[in-house]
């Protein structure tokens, strides 16, 4: 069961992290970092790792990324963006 949902600008983001992944260092690479981002946030879902308040959100950091999410009344997490460290987080579409 899914624990987590992903919004359409996650989604978006998650694709283009794949992408520029893969182009810079192949498909299994690109694969892998995706699979690290969903299992973090997995893990976030199910309480086996603790996310850090951001704004009115939450955040976790998966390699070069930051996780912006909220938490739902039935314990899911709602995934808003999936971020770069390097962006200007603040100039981004806040949730």
């Amino acid at each position: 069961m899914t624990r987590y949902t992903l919004s359409p600008a996650a989604k978006h983001d998650i694709t283009e992290i794949w992408l520029y992944t893969a182009d810079q260092w192949g498909v299994d690479q690109a694969d892998e970092y995706v699979r690290q981002i969903e299992d973090n946030l997995y893990k976030v879902a199910v309480g086996l790792r603790i996310a850090q308040p951001f704004d009115r959100h939450w955040k976790i950091r998966s390699g070069h990324h930051l996780c912006v999410f909220s938490k739902a009344a039935d314990h899911k997490i709602h995934v808003i963006r999936i971020l770069h460290e390097r962006m200007d987080i603040p100039s981004q579409e806040r949730p």
